[in-house]
């Protein structure tokens, strides 16, 4: 739990950068081998998330850098975003040829800068 605090707050800081900043999180504390509805790649926690804050999922982004990360986004009608990040070199080398049309980036930083930009281009 130490370690999710630890990687909360980078992405805070990280997304403070921007003008972002968040509301809640939603971790799933279970191993795998315990079989939970809310582990990825479930799309659990985001339909849950979807529901309480009247978010619409289709307009909106998953980033990680897990394959279960991006089928949690796909299961749950999200937008996903691979980050090469961690274990996001291992993950683009799974990804089928349908999941390689996805956005790509090389760490959260680039991403954040290529959504912003595009947000004050509409």
């Amino acid at each position: 739990m130490e370690d999710m605090r630890l990687i909360h707050d980078k992405i805070q800081v990280e997304y403070a950068k921007f003008g972002v900043n968040f509301t809640d999180f939603f971790i799933c504390p279970h191993q795998p081998s315990e079989g939970c509805i809310c582990r990825k790649p479930s799309p659990y926690m985001l339909l849950q998330a979807a529901k309480k804050y009247d978010i619409d999922l289709q307009k909106s982004f998953f980033i990680g850098d897990a394959d279960s990360d991006i089928e949690c986004a796909v299961r749950a009608g999200c937008n996903p975003i691979l980050l090469l990040t961690g274990r996001g070199e291992e993950t683009l080398h799974k990804l089928s040829n349908s999941q390689k049309s996805i956005p790509i980036y090389t760490n959260l930083s680039e991403s954040l800068q290529v959504f912003t930009n595009s947000l004050t281009h509409e």
